[in-house]
Formats: C-alpha cells, sequence, structure tokens
C-alpha cells in the first residue's frame, strides 16, 4: 500500500520478509523518484546490511549473485555500489 512522504516520493509497505543477508525484517521500500512501487524484478538494497536485493512477485527479497550483477549494466551497478557505500557509512556508528 503506497504512502507519500513530505517531498512525494513513494513508500510502499509491505508484508513482513526477511533480508536473506542478514536477517532484518524487511517491511517497506521507498523508491529512489517520486513513480517508484516495487515490483517482480526490480532492485533493492536492505537497509540494514546493505546486501543487494530483487523484489519476488510477493515483494519478498532475494539476494543478488554473481550471474545477477553480469546482467546489470555498469551504471546500474554503480548507483548500486554508492548506495551500498551510504548504507554501510551511516550504520557504522550503529548496531
Amino acid at each position: 500500500m503506497p504512502s507519500k512522504t513530505k517531498d512525494s516520493i513513494v513508500t510502499t509497505l509491505t508484508e513482513d520478509h526477511e533480508c536473506p543477508g542478514c536477517g532484518a525484517v524487511l517491511n517497506a521500500a521507498t523508491g529512489m523518484d517520486r513513480e517508484s512501487i516495487p515490483r517482480k524484478g526490480d532492485l533493492s538494497v536492505c537497509y540494514k546490511c546493505g546486501s543487494l536485493l530483487e523484489f519476488n512477485e510477493d515483494l519478498s527479497v532475494r539476494l543478488l549473485d554473481s550471474s545477477d550483477m553480469k546482467k546489470l549494466g555498469w551504471e546500474t551497478v554503480e548507483e548500486l555500489e554508492k548506495i551500498q557505500e551510504f548504507i554501510r557509512g551511516n550504520r557504522a556508528g550503529f548496531h
């Protein structure tokens, strides 16, 4: 169920799912633009550990593997790595 933040960026609430990388409970997805609502095959990054994820039909997620990464364009990989770096840098002081 989408909801909008003060900047009109869409956050979609989901059923509770577990990050396969760290076990964190994932129950929402916020897009990088004003029209992003997650769908099967869309990419995501865990807010807690920075794992690269792909949405399933039910909005649960699976870890991307090396074969998935090879299929992505370099711009996508670069953007995902920047997001990972940001998350891991901001989480370094919080445990």
